[in-house]
């Protein structure tokens, strides 16, 4: 056979799973992302290079861990029980109360998927947008993608990050963010995504930030 002739079955294949999966072949869905950051200098080339790949990508504000107070009032305006966090620093308390809020504007604004990236991430595929659509069938069983190793990046749809939000408002503040999301809000998916970031783990501003024994 035609390896020409081959590769139109397999497309069209492809789209007819998509269709049957996602309700329509990728090229039609559209994912909203969002790069969590506080806007810091040293960051704005990072977020750069992310919206050169991704240039319909938007700034979700960060909570200021550096701003005790800011942290403070997040967390009081979230209703969610402290309990415990591995990190007792404000930064790692902003870091989960963002993430929090994230999930719910996806919920609020019924974004269909939503992927948030850390503002430290480096894309290292251009065909990272091509390559999130492919995995989107995953959420049909999973409420979130992870997309490394810890919470550089995730994928969600509307239905599992209502899920998710059900779950953290359940059980409160158990554990750091990225972990409460792996063990503790349903199931997750790792896929190794073609991201990579520049700050090495638990390098970030999370600890750099003041600590506390009760927020």
């Amino acid at each position: 056979m035609d390896y020409k002739l081959k590769y139109i079955k397999y497309k069209s294949k492809y789209n007819l799973l998509c269709n049957s999966i996602l309700g329509g072949a990728t090229s039609d869905i559209k994912i909203k992302y969002f790069i969590q950051s506080l806007n810091l200098p040293e960051r704005e080339k990072n977020v750069k290079d992310i919206k050169s790949i991704l240039p319909e990508a938007e700034i979700f504000q960060s909570i200021n861990g550096y701003n005790i107070n800011e942290t403070k009032n997040e967390l009081t305006k979230s209703r969610l029980k402290y309990k415990n966090l591995e990190f007792k620093t404000y930064g790692t308390l902003a870091n989960y109360l963002t993430k929090f809020k994230a999930f719910k504007y996806q919920i609020e604004n019924n974004i269909e998927y939503m992927c948030l990236l850390e503002d430290d991430v480096k894309i290292t595929d251009r065909n990272f947008d091509k390559f999130l659509k492919s995995k989107l069938y995953l959420l049909k069983t999973n409420n979130i993608l992870r997309l490394s190793n810890w919470g550089e990046g995730y994928l969600t749809n509307v239905e599992g990050a209502k899920n998710i939000i059900d779950s953290i408002n359940k059980n409160g503040i158990i554990s750091n963010i990225d972990n409460q999301l792996r063990n503790n809000c349903g199931n997750e998916v790792f896929i190794n995504a073609p991201i990579k970031t520049s700050v090495s783990t638990n390098k970030g501003d999370c600890l750099k930030t003041k600590t506390f024994y009760k927020p």
